[in-house]
């Protein structure tokens, strides 16, 4: 009887362990994306504020910098890197390039995101 409780309790904080690392990992493509958004927004005006593109890119950035430690415990690191070498050259996204140029690197960040939250997603397709 210990050990069908033991596998019991293992089973159900491996399932919860599991589930917390998942909507962890929800919650920081959700604020990666939305902080690509607000600086899209910014970016796609032709005269955008310089200051406004390099507070929101700052906020990006930060935001990178702390989700990365998370995501490279969660998932593995060939999915973050180009990601990662993309948001390391955000700071070099300056004013005088044109508003379609920024918005194409900034739509190809918004794409890395979403395909990560895609690629890890709990369902039939990836685990298959």
């Amino acid at each position: 009887m210990k050990r069908v409780i033991i596998a019991v309790v293992s089973t159900a904080l491996a399932v919860t362990i599991a589930c917390f690392g998942y909507w962890r990992f929800v919650r920081i493509c959700d604020r990666l994306e939305s902080d690509v958004l607000l600086l899209l927004e910014v970016a796609e005006t032709e005269n955008a504020d310089p200051e406004q593109l390099k507070e929101h890119a700052a906020r990006l950035a930060e935001d990178w910098g702390n989700a990365e430690k998370h995501l490279d415990i969660l998932i593995q690191h060939a999915e973050t890197d180009e990601l990662d070498i993309m948001m390391r050259a955000l700071g070099q996204l300056s004013e005088t390039e044109s508003a379609e140029a920024r918005a194409e690197y900034l739509h190809e960040i918004l794409y890395r995101i979403q395909h990560l939250r895609e690629t890890e997603a709990p369902n039939l397709r990836n685990i298959l």
